[in-house]
């Protein structure tokens, strides 16, 4: 008990000289020091822990006492709760809010996080690199063969 005292008063000390503020030194302490009482069961009483139903547990509860057992009740696992695997699962790249790394094949590195599936983020990232493509292919003067509506305004060059 000496030594402990000792070694908190040590701590404290060198709190106080690295500058730390009074109240949290004194707060830690506390809450270090004072540890919640447990409750342990006492050895010389037999423990009894069996599965409740209802009406003979207290029954059985009330007899243990005057025995000098001690009764404590579990939840027992009912067939249906064995039995019953109706959660739905789903596969990995349907979870929505998933962090991700694309690893392009232009050695370009992709990191993440998206509220969407990651499949549906895969999707956006061709998109876009697809239609880098396509303004790389018309500031070169090459035609691309579109589908639907023309674009409104021509992709402009970013020199400077």
């Amino acid at each position: 008990m000496k030594n402990s005292l000792q070694e908190l008063g040590h701590i404290k000390t060198t709190f106080f000289s690295n500058g730390d503020p009074a109240a949290l030194i004194s707060s830690a302490t506390t809450h270090a020091t004072a540890r919640p009482e447990e409750h342990v069961p006492s050895p010389t009483a037999p423990l009894l822990i069996l599965p409740y139903y209802n009406g003979l547990g207290e029954k059985i509860k009330r007899m243990g006492r005057t025995i000098g057992f001690q009764v404590y009740f579990k939840s027992a696992a009912s067939v249906r709760s064995i039995v019953r695997n109706d959660k739905v699962r789903m596969a990995l790249n349907e979870k929505p809010g998933v962090i991700y790394e694309i690893l392009c094949t232009c050695s370009a590195s992709y990191i993440g996080e998206t509220g969407n599936t990651l499949s549906h983020r895969y999707e956006q990232h061709l998109s876009c690199l697809n239609r880098y493509k396509n303004v790389l292919n018309d500031q070169k003067g090459l035609g691309t063969k579109r589908r639907g509506r023309p674009r409104k305004l021509q992709p402009k060059r970013g020199d400077g």
